[in-house]
């Protein structure tokens, strides 16, 4: 008698610590805790990456006309010295235009990147979430579609940058 009550009190305490086990698995799942994100989604469709991005390019178009027009002026000048000058402004504006690349990308996806973290680490501590991982599409790296968070993420970052949060 004692030992079938020995065995149900055991089988009583396995039965209720299952049901707290699944009850508390159940509600991690729904408590997301880490997330990822797709970075170069998000870097180029965040709102001022096309804004500062787009400013380059019309000063990269303007440049771009500048040497053209020099190609041309260059194609019809008979004199020879002023052929050679007006190859060395064209080679002086080409470098111009190379450097003013490099470095509008640089100074730029840097600038870009630090407003993305500051956004990020208010949008983690607002979801709750203990850990986002970046990812990049063309890296091997897999997560459950539930974790990923790119269009929640981008929706924050656009509206915040925007002014709207």
């Amino acid at each position: 008698m004692q030992r079938r009550n020995l065995y149900l009190v055991v089988l009583l305490f396995c039965l209720v610590l299952s049901v707290v086990a699944v009850a508390f698995f159940s509600f991690q799942k729904n408590q997301k805790s880490i997330v990822f994100y797709d970075n170069d989604k998000v870097f180029s469709e965040f709102r001022m990456t096309k804004e500062i991005f787009n400013a380059g390019k019309k000063t990269l178009v303007a440049k771009e006309k500048t040497i053209d027009s020099l190609k041309n002026i260059i194609t019809i000048t008979s004199d020879e010295n002023a052929r050679k000058n007006l190859m060395k402004i064209l080679i002086e504006v080409d470098n111009d235009k190379q450097i003013f690349k490099e470095n509008f990308n640089i100074e730029n996806s840097e600038k870009i990147w630090k407003r993305i973290d500051i956004y990020l680490k208010e949008y983690s501590t607002l979801k709750g979430y203990k850990l986002i991982i970046s990812s990049k599409s063309s890296t091997g790296f897999y997560g459950d579609p539930e974790y990923e968070v790119t269009s929640d993420l981008l929706n924050f970052i656009n509206n915040k940058y925007e002014g709207f949060n």
